[in-house]
């Protein structure tokens, strides 16, 4: 993933210039980890015993966490593949790869270690995930810029992943401690744990739904989420989520009538004036107002020849 975004923003020219292909294959790569650690944990591990690697994975602690781990990441590769395809479309949805991405480092902050220099490397390689992916969402608000000058998010949060990722790859269990299993309920990770684990299953199921719902549905919740914004309170205390495009297309109308009106009355004005005034010409003002919310209209001075 991190290869994928630094040679999208470095200044040769790669396939992954394109930003919807970055996202793509940024997606498909965190969908591939993912899938793959949730076999490991149910199959890869002991695939001559799979009853007793299920009940084992289900039961123990530490495969919980890994298990958190890549349904986390496996969100976080569909919110990313589905923006590159452009079913999600709003910049928002950075959040919630964002936020399963930080779920994944406060795991690993948490994760079962039997000496003290175990706890500090997965402390320290879940805080540069969590710092990495904030600047990864200020990066992807910012559109990725061309230069590499102005992409300083990107630069830091890719070392910051890197630097994880070499802690992770070097890291060793204590060769003279057995893995006697963790229970769930003698850990201080557990309530993090499965809070994690919530986190990802209702992100699945957002992104599972609103790709599929029609086009139509998603126009209706943009808009609501647009007038959200603008006015919270009636939109929430007296559910008038179309408040401010009513009220917008009343008073374009207005102005129109009102246009139309005032263009009528300048020529009667003017055949008047042209009637009246033969031997020598005059100027006219005429003024109309209107009390709507969108103020006066005045007119300009009319040359009456």
């Amino acid at each position: 993933m991190v290869l994928v975004w630094l040679a999208h923003v470095t200044q040769y020219r790669t396939p992954f210039k394109i930003l919807s292909t970055a996202y793509k294959w940024s997606g498909v790569l965190q969908m591939l980890l993912g899938i793959y650690l949730l076999c490991w944990c149910f199959f890869f591990l002991k695939p001559t015993k799979l009853n007793e690697l299920a009940i084992y994975s289900t039961t123990d602690l530490l495969q919980i966490q890994h298990i958190s781990i890549s349904c986390s990441a496996i969100c976080c590769g569909l919110s990313e593949f589905w923006y590159g395809t452009g079913r999600l479309k709003h910049q928002q949805w950075h959040v919630l790869w964002c936020i399963n991405m930080v779920c994944i480092g406060m795991v690993f902050m948490v994760h079962p270690q039997p000496d003290f220099s175990g706890a500090a490397t997965h402390t320290m390689l879940g805080m540069f995930i969590i710092i990495g992916a904030i600047f990864f969402l200020g990066e992807k608000w910012h559109q990725f810029p061309e230069d590499l000058y102005e992409s300083w998010n990107i630069v830091l949060a890719g070392g910051l992943y890197l630097f994880a990722a070499s802690l992770l790859i070097k890291y060793e269990e204590a060769p003279v401690v057995m893995h006697h299993g963790y229970h769930t309920r003698c850990h201080r990770g557990a309530p993090v744990t499965f809070a994690c684990l919530i986190v990802a299953g209702n992100s699945f199921l957002l992104l599972l739904w609103f790709s599929c719902m029609p086009k139509s549905m998603i126009t209706t919740c943009l808009r609501r989420m647009e007038v959200l914004h603008e006015d919270p309170y009636n939109a929430l205390v007296h559910g008038k989520w179309e408040l401010s495009v009513e009220e917008e297309e009343e008073g374009g109308g207005g102005r129109h009538g009102e246009s139309d009106s005032l263009v009528r009355n300048q020529e009667s004005g003017g055949g008047s004036g042209s009637g009246s005034g033969g031997g020598g010409g005059g100027k006219k003002q005429q003024s109309s107002s209107s009390g709507g919310r969108y103020g006066h209209v005045n007119t300009s001075e009319v040359e009456l020849v």
